[in-house]
């Protein structure tokens, strides 16, 4: 009995011992399986490149080789450094490396920067602690920040980025993202980001992107290119061909949101004629038309219009709308007349300054302000009630009136052509007046008259 008890007690104790060697075995492989970034950054520059030798033939060569490192020895790990035994920085040489640079785990690491070294691909899952990084002339398309919520500086230019997932923008203050494919009007990750910068008074740099060229063209914006060149002989002026979007080199588009809208247009000192509509080119950012035979210029759609050059030309008419984003706009040395454009020019620059706005210098020209039509005249005791028909190429109405029928007599007008009622007062009961009614218009500074009505009287009741 006592025999076979002890052969059980031993049994279990053998089986408590296996168990106990196993879970060991279990965390040495894990632990085995856990290597430090040092041990990751090792392994990745044992991997192979191939290069030229001494006697120009491909061979394999491990990274560290090329780069002429020791792996071994991180102090030879030059633009690498290290604290407490941690990667905190890495700085790689201008070296045409390739692939994917995977750093996922590296959570000390603060700064990443490659220029040159031709990656396909970055994976920075776990770098919580990355505050700058500059990988600029690489191969990659996407790229996931998701995790780096430290991040201060972001310069991933000349790539061939076309989405950027992004966490947490608070401590972001630089970006430069230009030459990739992003779109930066209608990715919200993409317009958050920059709004994130912009807050914080920084400007980023984002608006130059690559033309995917696979992505169809706005028909609407086409419309309104070839529309210009079937005048008379702009087409031939400008050497563009109307059907043919690659002859026409003043043009430059944008991807956005799958599809290729116009950005910017110039037509400078070339001598296209008539007139230019562009107010449904709604991504337009800058026009200049400056020293052409233009009359007359349409911007009143032009949200996003940042920038108009049209200086020297012979523009008649310069038609605004909400143009919100305008900044810089120079119309001087036209036919314009001020009175007319001041007050979106004023609007300008109080936003922008008065150093971008050009406006005043306006040569001279023949003012014809049209005929005035009044459509009632009301008396009444001690008062009568001119109502004019609204015409916007007026500066205002005007009535002369007096008591007999001579030249001599006092005169009421308007301020505005949208005041349209004009009431002379404390007149006397039962008399007649004689008036005779006209529009007037300033213009740089000087004041025209239309066509002066004829004489009319009105009976006070």
């Amino acid at each position: 009995m006592f025999t076979r008890k002890r052969k059980s007690v031993v049994q279990w104790i053998t089986v408590l011992v296996l168990f106990v060697v196993i879970g060991m075995g279990q965390v040495v492989v894990a632990q085995a399986k856990t290597a430090t970034d040092i041990e990751l950054f090792q392994e990745f520059l044992r991997q192979e490149q191939k290069m030229y030798d001494e006697t120009f033939q491909i061979v394999d060569v491990p990274l560290y080789k090329r780069l002429k490192w020791d792996i071994n020895d991180t102090s030879t790990w030059q633009g690498v450094k290290i604290q407490n035994g941690r990667i905190t920085e890495i700085d790689f040489p201008l070296v045409s490396i390739g692939g994917t640079l995977d750093l996922t785990g590296f959570d000390k690491l603060e700064k990443l920067e490659c220029i040159y070294t031709d990656f396909d691909g970055l994976i920075l899952k776990g770098c919580t602690s990355l505050k700058e990084l500059i990988f600029i002339e690489n191969n990659i398309t996407t790229l996931d920040l998701s995790d780096c919520d430290m991040l201060e500086e972001v310069d991933v230019g000349d790539n061939k980025l076309r989405s950027i997932i992004w966490g947490d923008l608070n401590n972001l203050k630089s970006l430069k993202c230009t030459n990739n494919y992003l779109d930066t009007e209608l990715d919200p990750q993409m317009t958050a980001a920059i709004q994130a910068v912009k807050d914080k008074g920084f400007n980023p740099l984002c608006e130059s992107q690559y033309v995917d060229l696979q992505a169809p063209y706005c028909q609407k914006d086409v419309a309104v290119i070839q529309k210009f060149l079937s005048h008379k002989n702009n087409a031939s002026v400008l050497g563009w061909d109307k059907n043919s979007i690659a002859t026409w080199e003043g043009v430059t588009w944008k991807t956005i949101g799958g599809v290729n809208y116009v950005r910017n247009l110039d037509v400078a000192t070339k001598a296209v004629t008539g007139s230019v509509k562009v107010s449904n080119l709604k991504y337009l950012l800058g026009l200049s038309c400056g020293g052409t035979k233009l009359t007359s210029l349409d911007i009143s759609g032009c949200k996003k219009l940042e920038s108009l050059s049209c200086s020297n030309s012979k523009l008649k008419v310069l038609k605004f709308g909400k143009n919100t984003a305008l900044t810089y706009l120079d119309c001087r040395y036209n036919y314009l007349i001020v009175e007319d454009i001041e007050k979106e020019c004023k609007k300008i620059a109080k936003r922008a300054g008065s150093d971008s706005v050009y406006y005043e210098k306006q040569y001279a020209r023949k003012i014809v302000v049209p005929k005035v039509k009044l459509t009632k005249c009301k008396a009444k005791k001690n008062k009568i009630t001119f109502t004019f028909k609204k015409n916007k190429n007026v500066s205002g109405y005007e009535v002369r009136f007096r008591k007999e029928y001579t030249r001599n007599g006092k005169i009421v007008k308007t301020k505005s052509w949208k005041k349209n009622k004009i009431t002379l007062r404390n007149l006397k009961p039962k008399t007649t007046y004689y008036f005779n009614v006209c529009g007037y218009k300033v213009a740089n500074g000087k004041k025209y008259y239309s066509y002066v009505s004829s004489t009319k009287a009105v009976k006070t009741k």
